[in-house]
């Protein structure tokens, strides 16, 4: 089986509670609000350093069969020096992704702003990965039109 190629440094990754709720987050990564080509956008692979090669944002969308053990709140995972990737672990609430099918913008608008802000920081206050070979300055000031993007349709 060939590998899909990665074409940025971000990358979301879904556990789904049930097929409503992965609906709902196919509409938010790939769908109208487009996640994954803005990580494409912003995050080019190979541009921070050589350090770290992958954020996998996972998130873990609650359903009405929650299988999976969900975290509390927004958490970063450890960094592996192996595979050079860390991951960023989101709950989402099935509020969230009723909003979404229900077309309540301004509540789905607030969650990605909100969760995509605290990865950021978490990101750039661990103080493990301030050893790395990785441009934190250019990755803030990527991040932060990142940031803005989410507020334009």
């Amino acid at each position: 089986m060939e590998s899909i190629k990665r074409n940025s440094l971000l990358s979301p990754f879904a556990i789904t509670g049930d097929e409503l709720v992965a609906e709902a987050y196919t509409e938010i990564i790939y769908g109208n609000w487009g996640i994954a080509a803005k990580f494409e956008k912003y995050f080019p692979r190979g541009t921070y350093g050589k350090d770290l090669d992958l954020i996998l944002f996972e998130f873990f969308v609650l359903g009405d069969t929650d299988w999976f053990t969900v975290p509390e709140k927004i958490c970063l995972g450890r960094y592996s020096s192996k595979n050079k990737d860390l991951s960023v672990k989101i709950p989402v609430p099935k509020e969230v992704s009723l909003a979404v099918l229900n077309k309540d913008v301004q509540t789905v608008e607030d969650f990605l702003l909100n969760t995509f802000t605290t990865a950021r920081n978490l990101i750039c206050s661990r103080q493990s990965l301030k050893k790395l070979d990785f441009n934190f300055e250019k990755f803030k000031a990527d991040y932060d039109l990142f940031l803005e993007s989410l507020n334009k349709p």
